[in-house]
């Protein structure tokens, strides 16, 4: 970390996040920064201002979106480390049909208890 920015605390599911955005983050600056080293070695000084400039600065604001979307991954999809722990969940599965005796009321009301409706996968 650098010296001159602060130390950001976070919470053990906030350090998970922060390390799988940075794994992400790593992976795509490494091609960002070939390409940034390339382009500058490619121009003389007075080139490096201008067009250059806003190529570099494109790069940069790449990467950053590049976090971004990362970041949007990691708190869409929960926790991503849990993942590999959840069961999976046959394609074969019917959608489970409710018994013939309920029925709904005048009123529209139903005398069936609130809860989980299991829908079958798509393929």
């Amino acid at each position: 970390m650098r010296p001159d920015f602060p130390e950001i605390e976070l919470t053990p599911e906030q350090e998970a996040d922060a390390v799988y955005i940075e794994d992400i983050l790593a992976a795509k600056a490494r091609v960002e920064v070939r390409y940034m080293a390339r382009l500058m070695a490619s121009k003389s000084n007075r080139e490096f201002f201008g067009a250059t400039e806003f190529q570099l600065r494109d790069v940069v604001h790449r990467l950053g979106a590049e976090g971004i979307d990362a970041a949007l991954a990691a708190k869409k999809s929960g926790v991503p480390r849990f993942k590999l722990r959840l069961p999976s969940l046959s394609t074969r599965r019917q959608v489970p049909a409710l018994p013939s005796h309920h029925h709904h009321d005048v009123d529209g009301r139903s005398d069936l208890r609130t809860g989980l409706l299991l829908l079958q996968a798509l393929s």
